[in-house]
């Protein structure tokens, strides 16, 4: 596997604009090809692509909160890794499915068995109407020390303390009229059930798509089983990463690494996807916020499946926005499951930051004409014995971020002024850090009893600063699920997890009637 941190730069803009050309006219001739091709396709193929979750609307999450690229304080203290009351407590679907795992790997098995029904096939025979989702109700409270290293010897005097209820639900609509259409529609609704206003410049104002939002709603169809078309706000599968994905860059939130199996939204997309035996090409139109013809954005890719091995190469482009290229890998050894990415971005839509002079001021420029590389590599291992007493799984991810800073501990103590000035966003600030890794350790069902346990920790490896988070989950009755964890933060402080230093918190939380319907 390469080593991303040290992939070497492809010397000359010419040979990157040759591998842009490329990486299209591969996805056009595939496109195109011939019809009467064989099409059983790779797991991700034909109409099923990039829903199967759909059906079953997925929410198991790992952990809680949001990578997202948001613009508000949570984005700006680490995208709500540590901040938000979520991020500790568990996410949208509160089972203990939700907090310890579940999900697929990375790789599903191949028949190449003629007679054998391809997923296109297999998805568009169902007909009528199915309506499902999601339901969570929980009662989160938790305790912050701000002297972590104090938290013992105070423990009965926390910095604050909060206590919350989790309301929210998702529900979603999968009408077939008949096997050569299909409508989708998945909307997700939080409490309170109200949209609220704040003098307070500190508070947050709570719009109508934080009580109601539309995720998906798109429409299936094809042409004569050959090519098969998605159009609306669709979910897009774009990079294999599982904590960070610098691959995927049509998303319009990004991977949180706490969270890593939440949904995420999508854009307002023509999805064309052509296959070839195995192989599976895609174009991607985007139109999400254009407002003329040219604000279309137009992303080929091309999936090339070699048994276990999946090779992916994709481009994106769009007028106003820096073009890039991604190629991803994904594979298996055994129980372990391999995943890479590596990105090349032309020029950069960030604002960057400098000391100017070095230790008074900072200037703010831009880095336009620069290649950026960034790439991942991970492993996820799943381990489950035939008495069901050890259930288990690991994860980790390295990542290497070419618009990061080496020493970010500059920008954290200038950066939250000038973003109170509105000369940053907080896309600016998103993954400020060069080098991140994360990593999971989760044991479901401890020796077949009601326990299960979770080891999650996220580092800024650049900055070196990050935090661990253990947490305990007992199900004693069905429907029932009460978790206890503790999370601290290390590092130097002023950094990206220690804006706050380095503190401790405790979380305790009852999920009552969460499930699926």
């Amino acid at each position: 596997m390469r080593n991303f941190p040290h992939i070497q730069k492809i010397t000359g803009r010419g040979r990157v604009a040759k591998l842009f050309v490329m990486v299209i006219l591969l996805s056009a001739a595939f496109l195109w090809a011939p019809p009467g091709t064989e099409t059983v396709q790779a797991a991700s193929s034909g109409i099923g692509t990039d829903t199967d979750e759909v059906i079953i609307a997925d929410e198991a999450l790992l952990f809680g909160g949001g990578f997202a690229d948001e613009e508000d304080e949570a984005a700006l203290f680490g995208g709500g890794w540590f901040a938000d009351e979520a991020a500790l407590f568990g996410g949208e679907l509160d089972d203990e499915a939700a907090l310890f795992g579940g999900g697929t790997g990375f790789i599903t098995e191949i028949s190449m068995d003629a007679s054998a029904i391809s997923p296109e096939e297999e998805l568009l025979t169902a007909s009528g109407v199915e309506i499902g989702g999601d339901f969570s109700f929980s009662l989160d409270s938790s305790w912050f020390w701000q002297d972590g290293k104090k938290f013992l010897s105070q423990l009965n005097k926390p910095t604050s303390s909060a206590l919350s209820t989790g309301l929210r639900a998702t529900i979603y609509l999968d009408a077939r009229p008949d096997r050569d259409y299909r409508v989708f529609a998945k909307a997700k609704i939080s409490h309170p059930f109200s949209v609220k206003r704040y003098d307070d410049p500190g508070e947050q104002d709570r719009e109508f798509h934080d009580v109601l939002r539309i995720t998906e709603l798109f429409a299936d169809f094809h042409h004569k089983d050959e090519v098969f078309f998605r159009a609306g706000k669709q979910k897009i599968s774009w990079g294999v990463g599982y904590f960070f994905s610098p691959a995927d860059i049509i998303n319009l939130t990004a991977i949180n690494p706490e969270d890593p199996e939440a949904d995420r939204e999508g854009p307002v997309a023509l999805k064309i996807n052509k296959p070839v035996k195995s192989h599976n090409t895609y174009l991607y139109i985007l139109a999400e916020e254009a407002e003329k013809p040219g604000d279309i954005g137009v992303a080929p890719k091309a999936e090339i499946v070699f048994k276990t091995t999946e090779l992916g190469l994709g481009a994106y482009y769009r007028q106003g926005r820096k073009p890039s290229a991604m190629a991803t890998i994904s594979s298996s050894l055994g129980k372990v499951a391999l995943f890479g990415e590596a990105v090349v971005k032309f020029g950069s839509d960030k604002n960057f930051l400098k000391a100017d002079p070095p230790g008074i001021g900072a200037v703010i420029y831009r880095r336009e004409d620069e290649l950026f590389y960034s790439g991942t590599a991970g492993f996820m291992y799943t381990h489950s014995d035939d008495d069901g007493l050890f259930n288990m799984t690991a994860a980790a991810q390295y990542y290497y971020n070419g618009e990061g800073y080496d020493d970010p501990r500059f920008v954290w103590s200038t950066a939250p002024l000038l973003m109170v000035q509105g000369k940053l966003t907080a896309g600016d600030l998103a993954e400020v850090s060069k080098h991140y890794a994360a990593a999971m350790l989760s044991w479901q069902e401890v020796l077949k009893s009601d326990l299960s346990a979770n080891l999650f920790w996220l580092g800024d490896l650049s900055g070196q600063t990050g935090y661990v988070t253990g947490s305990l989950a007992y199900s004693p009755v069905k429907k029932i699920t009460t978790t206890f964890g503790v999370s601290y933060s290390y590092g130097a402080p002023g950094g990206q997890f220690t804006v706050l230093g380095n503190n401790t918190s405790l979380f305790f939380k009852v999920a009552l009637g969460s499930g699926r319907f």
